[in-house]
């Protein structure tokens, strides 16, 4: 994501992965921030809803609870036991079916596709006010929500943050292909092997 940046690469950077889990990373001039351990952005495991859905981690109320797939596959299966009208089915199901029935105006697909931007809206707003990025960017299928999902992280923000803090911001939806992952591995892993011990910097 930051190489395809170049050269008007933004001096930091935070991707959000939302796919099966939810995941982030940030870049600070072209330095990854890890954490102490490597367990920097563990974005899936911001407590969001104190008591909600519980999550694989042990801990309620998770973003990934919320909008990784196990949850919103265990939403939909209450939606089901509760009698909703609905094409989302538990069986078979994919994220790229629920973005499917999201467009085609499925009014249960569109009401959790609601409430999942809604909870990532959360998180983001977090890691603007802590990060203070220049830019944000979603990736992974669930980011097929598109404008729904990048208006309601916008009016977030706008709320929720100093507008010094997103004056600037772009938030957008990544235009790396199903590679980009693979691409991203081999950079860090020639890095290591040219400069062991050093700090990731790309």
């Amino acid at each position: 994501e930051y190489y395809g940046r170049r050269p008007d690469v933004p001096r930091s950077l935070c991707l959000i992965e939302l796919d099966t889990g939810i995941g982030g990373s940030f870049i600070k001039n072209g330095r990854l921030f890890a954490g102490d351990s490597s367990r920097g952005m563990e974005l899936g495991h911001l407590v969001i809803r104190p008591g909600g859905p519980l999550c694989k981690c042990g801990n309620q109320g998770c973003l990934e609870a919320i909008a990784g797939e196990h949850g919103i596959r265990q939403r939909i299966a209450d939606m089901i036991a509760g009698k909703v009208t609905t094409e989302l089915r538990t069986t078979d199901f994919s994220l790229d079916n629920f973005i499917e029935l999201v467009s085609r105006r499925d009014r249960a697909a569109q009401l959790l596709a609601s409430e999942i931007c809604d909870a990532i809206a959360n998180a983001v707003t977090v890691v603007v006010t802590l990060l203070n990025p220049g830019a944000v960017v979603f990736a992974g299928r669930l980011s097929g929500l598109g404008d729904m999902l990048l208006d309601t992280v916008k009016r977030a923000l706008n709320v929720n943050c100093f507008y010094g803090a997103i004056e600037h911001l772009k938030v957008e939806i990544s235009p790396q292909d199903e590679f980009a992952s693979a691409v991203g591995a081999a950079l860090m892993t020639r890095r290591r092997e040219l400069l062991p011990g050093e700090p990731l910097w790309f």
